[in-house]
């Protein structure tokens, strides 16, 4: 998802969903669901970018399904 200026439609920065993906110390492994955005400062996407997170409820899930 693109971010726009209302008035020069010059792109101002961007947006997508990104899932991290951690194991806890009881060995428990969990899925957060999440945003990237970033910023786009003269012609390049300053990075890293910044976190987001969602309303979205966090998880557990099978470590080995996480690669974890």
């Amino acid at each position: 998802m693109w971010g726009r200026n209302e008035n020069s439609g010059i792109v101002t920065g961007r947006v997508t969903n990104a899932t991290v993906l951690y194991k806890k110390k009881d060995g428990k492994c969990t899925q957060d669901p999440s945003l990237l955005r970033q910023e786009f400062v003269g012609n390049e996407f300053v990075a890293p970018g910044e976190w987001a997170l969602l309303v979205n409820e966090k998880y557990e899930i099978p470590c080995e399904k996480a690669g974890l």
